[in-house]
């Protein structure tokens, strides 16, 4: 199960997840690469996302690191290990000791995970124009998206287009709206929720993407 750790490739979004607190704590950064089968590196996380969490990172604390690798459908693979040392000439980097057990799980089209995504709705039946969202879970199949603030009025079996963009990617996944309701709380703005059924056919590969972009919740995953 270690070869899986070799076939992810350099620039890779990979998640960090820290547990020598009392909270977990999980950021997002880039792969960087593998030095003589003892080190794997990341780079360290953007301060501008993640300043709080620096002193939480530090020689010798416990992680959790997880990938996602495409294939027929994909596979979600975790490992527990512990940082061995930090650089930060010529740039900032985490070198994390190369695992001895490395878990896989794949991603069933069925299965749903938490993750929280940013989204943008560039094409939706009654919309007259673009809308922000989150993406709040993720399958093979479909998703779930939450638009704060907003009550839209959009009817079952429409047609959507979501952009997605992180890293140096772009892609844009057709939908249909299976489910909308809008929730109106006490002295809260509104918030529109709808669940998304992805046009397969068209959008396999872009789905597998999107795994690798948000991530799936750990927990989620049983890990």
């Amino acid at each position: 199960m270690l070869k899986k750790i070799f076939e992810l490739p350099v620039g890779q979004r990979v998640e960090i997840q820290i547990n020598k607190t009392s909270v977990p704590l999980r950021f997002q950064t880039e792969f960087v690469g593998i030095v003589k089968k003892r080190f794997f590196i990341v780079a360290m996380p953007d301060t501008r996302k993640f300043g709080d969490m620096r002193d939480a990172i530090y020689e010798g604390v416990a992680v959790v690191v997880r990938f996602v690798l495409e294939g027929d459908l994909g596979e979600v693979i975790a490992f527990r290990s512990d940082v061995e040392f930090i650089t930060s000439h010529p740039t900032k980097l985490m070198y994390i000791d190369m695992p001895q057990i490395v878990e896989s799980r794949p991603i069933r089209s069925d299965r749903r995970f938490e993750t929280r995504l940013p989204t943008q709705i560039t094409k939706m039946a009654g919309a007259d124009s673009d809308y922000s969202a989150l993406v709040v879970n993720l399958s093979m199949s479909g998703c779930q998206l939450v638009v704060q603030d907003e009550a839209l009025d959009v009817e079952k079996d429409s047609h959507i287009d979501l952009r997605f963009q992180w890293l140096q990617q772009d892609i844009t996944i057709t939908g249909i709206v299976r489910d909308i309701r809008v929730v109106h709380r006490d002295d809260e703005s509104p918030q529109t929720m709808m669940g998304i059924q992805f046009a397969r056919s068209r959008n396999n590969e872009d789905i597998k993407q999107l795994f690798a972009a948000s991530l799936i919740d750990i927990d989620s995953a049983d890990y």
